[in-house]
């Protein structure tokens, strides 16, 4: 009688786990990306409505994009009208998802808001980062690493990457 041996149906089975085991560590590194370029897409879009409803004159308001990194909820960002977010009316709050984190926020003058001109869309609060980088995002497993790099410049460009 012909058949397999114990040692090669182990042999086989430890195969197939290994490539179960790898195939499962690859869909979750491309979910966690995927995760990450949609929440910087999403900034980014949120900016773009900022500076579009001060170039409009919405509110008679200057509008703006806070970023809030020290919540027991988790990081958000808030699109507002207003002089600054401490004395503003938020309109809308975005969470980004648990496993994500804002990063080496730095803006010039400081702080964790962008605020847009009324008319012209230009903005103080700059990036002031590499490439005029205003922050970046990035997830639990490589907090150090800047996945997607959000870039406002003076003159109001934005842009991610």
């Amino acid at each position: 009688m012909k058949g397999f041996t114990l040692i090669e149906v182990v042999i086989s089975v430890s195969i197939l786990a290994l490539l179960g085991v790898l195939a499962a560590l690859i869909l979750f590194g491309s979910q966690r990306d995927t995760d990450v370029s949609a929440a910087a897409q999403e900034i980014a879009a949120t900016l773009r409505e900022a500076q579009a409803r001060s170039m409009s004159g919405e509110q008679t308001s200057t509008w703006g994009v806070n970023f809030s990194t020290s919540t027991p909820t988790g990081n958000f960002f808030s699109l507002f009208h207003g002089a600054s977010y401490a004395y503003a009316t938020a309109t809308t709050t975005t969470y980004i998802p648990a496993n994500l984190r804002f990063s080496n926020i730095t803006l010039n003058g400081g702080g964790f808001e962008i605020r847009f001109d009324r008319l012209t869309g230009k903005t103080n609060q700059y990036g002031t980062g590499a490439s005029s980088q205003a922050l970046c995002v990035t997830n639990d497993q490589e907090q150090t690493a800047c996945k997607k790099s959000i870039r406002v410049t003076a003159a109001g460009r934005i842009d991610w990457q």
